[in-house]
């Protein structure tokens, strides 16, 4: 609806205003009623404080975030109207369907975002002793807690703080555009041919609150990458799991200067160096396609000699996720037929075993064939 509609027709306003509070507080009833018969089952059963506190690591991170969110959305929207010139005091009605707006975009975006489990994983996790403590991985030295408990929870709450830097990006814009149109938006209805101009928001460039979220954004995602190194670990090669040749000597220095330049675009463009707020796309290039190039011009053609140390880490991980590496006894076990396999009567099962896996062949050939001609 259109700001100066709204202000016409106060009248229509207030009912819309009032019709989309009702359909709150009837969802905010139902599920009221829910909570009051999940509350009369565990009374029943004794486990009162058991509901509550499933109950709180359900609702307590999702409304922190949905707070939070919501703060944040309102200040963008109220510098957008600051930036096209008026203020949320002088359109009453239209604050108020706006603020009912962002809290439902910031409840949206807490949900979608938010995992509790997570939350909760994260804060029962932190004390924990013996092996979630005692083993570290051999690439970066952190304990299995670690992979756990601290990076899903720093993970949800970056896929927060982004999510919170585009939709606050995206409002101050739609608004500070909207309300810089609305003497003009009347006049569009004859227009055959929309100029792209009238979605052009003027002195963006210029706005350090939008400069900030920018800046915002570039280090968040700068703290993604620095997070992402650790996904490695769980890289799947095919002929072994793990950080391999290319991820240790190529993709981890690459990834450490795409952080860099998320940083220094960052700090470039809080200050309005627009070129050399750039250098993050440099960095996507070169992180893209360097380790690929690597992988298939040197490392491919003598793989198993190089991959070879990587390939030991992987098998000794292996044995010792499975204790496998303790507490074993060999034992020799000969295989004494009773009776010679009567190869007339097999035939159809003998002719039907496979002796070459094709993809291991292709592998074994593709290794063996740059050295000497495959015989």
């Amino acid at each position: 609806m259109h700001p100066r509609q709204i202000e016409a027709h106060p009248g229509r306003g207030g009912c819309l205003f009032f019709l989309i509070l009702a359909v709150i507080l009837l969802a905010c009833v139902r599920a009221g009623a829910g909570w009051v018969i999940d509350y009369q089952w565990w009374k029943e059963m004794g486990q009162v404080e058991t509901w509550l506190s499933m109950l709180a690591y359900g609702v307590v991170p999702v409304a922190g975030a949905t707070v939070v969110s919501f703060i944040l959305f309102w200040i963008a929207h109220a510098r957008a109207m600051k930036h096209a010139r008026t203020a949320m005091r002088d359109h009453p009605t239209y604050a108020r369907l706006a603020t009912l707006a962002l809290l439902g975009i910031a409840l949206i975006l807490a949900l979608s975002t938010m995992d509790t489990w997570t939350v909760v994983r994260y804060f029962g996790g932190r004390n924990l002793g013996g092996d979630a403590a005692g083993w570290h991985d051999p690439v970066f030295s952190m304990p299995l807690a670690f992979y756990l408990f601290r990076v899903p929870f720093y993970s949800v709450l970056l896929r927060l703080v982004l999510g919170i830097a585009v939709i606050a990006g995206l409002l101050y814009w739609l608004t500070a555009r909207g309300w810089q149109l609305k003497d003009t938006i009347g006049d569009l209805g004859g227009v055959q041919q929309i100029d792209l101009r009238h979605f052009r928001l003027s002195g963006a460039l210029e706005s350090k609150f939008l400069r900030a979220l920018g800046a915002i954004f570039l280090l968040a995602l700068a703290v993604q990458f620095f997070l992402s190194r650790y996904d490695m670990l769980l890289n799947d090669h095919g002929f072994m799991v793990g950080i391999d040749y290319v991820n240790e000597n190529v993709t981890l220095p690459l990834q450490w200067f795409l952080i860099a330049t998320c940083v220094l675009s960052a700090v470039a463009l809080l200050f309005g160096k627009f070129r050399i707020a750039l250098a993050v796309v440099l960095g996507f290039l070169l992180r893209a396609i360097i380790p690929p190039i690597v992988a298939t011009a040197y490392v491919r053609p003598n793989e198993i000699s190089i991959e070879k140390p990587y390939i030991q880490r992987h098998i000794e991980a292996t044995r010792s996720a499975f204790a496998l590496d303790r507490q074993i006894r060999e034992v020799n076990f000969d295989a004494k037929p009773q009776e010679p396999i009567d190869v007339a009567a097999n035939k159809p099962l003998l002719d039907n075993v496979r002796l070459w896996d094709w993809q291991a062949f292709h592998e074994t050939v593709s290794q063996l064939q740059p050295l000497r001609p495959y015989v």
